[in-house]
């Protein structure tokens, strides 16, 4: 983006715009925000905008510099907020306040309708938030073990229930040998449901007096949106970015996973929609590409989205490179575009 205007106007001057406001309260963040914007392929570019500028100053030149800084502002601001195709049609800013704040379900793209009256049958994170709670009550408590974590014989219960499947086909001898596992208890204890003290876990009293399946769900979706490393534990490169837009791919899922696609073919999007995350990664056998589609595969898609009931795969998932996926019908009832 051409920076015209801090050579020219100081921060807390006037804004050229005539706002009123001071100049960093108004056309500064317009002027620079798609600069600090991360990766999109569509940002209003420094070629265009500058472009824009020539054509203009053709037709009429500028009187100032400061008139020819708030015509960038403004045409800037105009750039951010159109629709592009890399984003399905959202703006760059919207995808600007998707990516630097943290996951809500309030503001954003797609609304979370849900209710103390939605079914949460067959949401996989319900029931094993269930199923443990109730363990911990029954039991009055559960002593951790030295580490700290959940007692081998409530860890093999869980995972014979629940996870038990090709994916972690060998009995686990504690926590760490089960991701899913460490991350019910962990997303459990940092909403506030169970606690440990002195070496004991047990039920808070959020969790003796759970409310409803809807506020659960809220609770763990939210502390895995923003207090959970989701690539913990795997080989892939951090890409934050993944995390950061988990309402981009929310928003995805409902214009594209209606029916039935091909897992690759939502990685693309994603991809086409961040296409500077080549930067990010260093694979040794396969492209970048195919690289961050693997990884938003394996993150979002089986980590997040099956076990928060958004996805369901075809049967054969587990042995295809390339299997399809179509959204829920929890999801697709509850997720609505605004």
């Amino acid at each position: 983006m051409l920076k015209f205007v801090p050579m020219f106007i100081g921060r807390n001057d006037p804004c050229p715009c005539q706002s009123g406001k001071k100049y960093k309260k108004c056309c500064l963040g317009k002027m620079h925000s798609s600069d600090s914007f991360h990766g999109g392929a569509a940002n209003p570019t420094s070629e265009e905008l500058f472009e824009t500028l020539r054509e203009e100053a053709q037709k009429k030149p500028f009187d100032s510099v400061i008139e020819l800084s708030a015509f960038a502002a403004k045409k800037a601001q105009q750039m951010n907020q159109r629709g592009v195709p890399e984003f399905l049609g959202l703006s760059p800013d919207q995808m600007h306040k998707i990516i630097y704040r943290p996951f809500s379900f309030e503001p954003g793209p797609v609304a979370f309708v849900a209710n103390d009256q939605t079914s949460f049958e067959g949401v996989p994170i319900i029931q094993e938030a269930i199923h443990l709670l109730n363990q911990i009550g029954a039991e009055g408590g559960l002593k951790a073990t030295q580490k700290g974590n959940l007692p081998r014989v409530v860890v093999r219960e869980l995972w014979e229930r629940f996870y038990k499947s090709k994916v972690y086909p060998f009995p686990p001898t504690g926590e760490e040998d089960c991701r899913p596992i460490f991350s019910l208890r962990y997303w459990l204890q940092e909403s506030g449901y169970i606690k440990k003290r002195q070496g004991k876990f047990s039920l808070t009293r959020k969790g003796q007096h759970l409310r409803s399946n809807n506020e659960l769900y809220r609770d763990l979706f939210q502390c895995a949106a923003n207090r959970f490393n989701w690539g913990y534990g795997d080989r892939y490169a951090e890409l934050p970015l993944l995390q950061q837009t988990l309402e981009f791919h929310l928003f995805v899922l409902t214009q594209k996973a209606r029916d039935w696609i091909a897992t690759k073919d939502l990685g693309l999007i994603f991809f086409n929609a961040f296409p500077t995350l080549e930067r990010e990664v260093r694979p040794q056998y396969r492209e970048a590409k195919d690289e961050i589609i693997s990884c938003f595969k394996f993150r979002f898609l089986h980590r997040f989205a099956e076990r928060f009931g958004l996805v369901e795969f075809t049967k054969d998932s587990i042995f295809a490179t390339d299997p399809q996926i179509k959204a829920t019908a929890f999801f697709q009832e509850n997720f609505i575009c605004r």
